[in-house]
C-alpha cells in the first residue's frame, strides 16, 4: 500500500484493487475474485 500511495498518491480504490488483484498468484486470484472487494481494505482483510 505504501508503494502505491508513493506512485501515484490520488490513485481511486477501484485502481489500487485492481492493481493489487493483478499481482496475486492465480490460486489466491480465483478464490479472491468470487468475493470480489471493492476497497484495498476489503481485499487485504480477506
Amino acid at each position: 500500500m505504501k508503494l502505491l500511495q508513493q506512485a501515484d498518491p490520488p490513485m481511486n480504490e477501484s485502481t489500487k484493487t485492481n492493481y493489487l488483484m493483478n499481482g496475486l498468484l492465480p490460486s489466491l486470484s480465483i478464490e479472491t475474485r468470487k468475493h470480489y472487494s471493492t476497497t484495498t481494505e476489503e481485499l487485504l482483510r480477506e
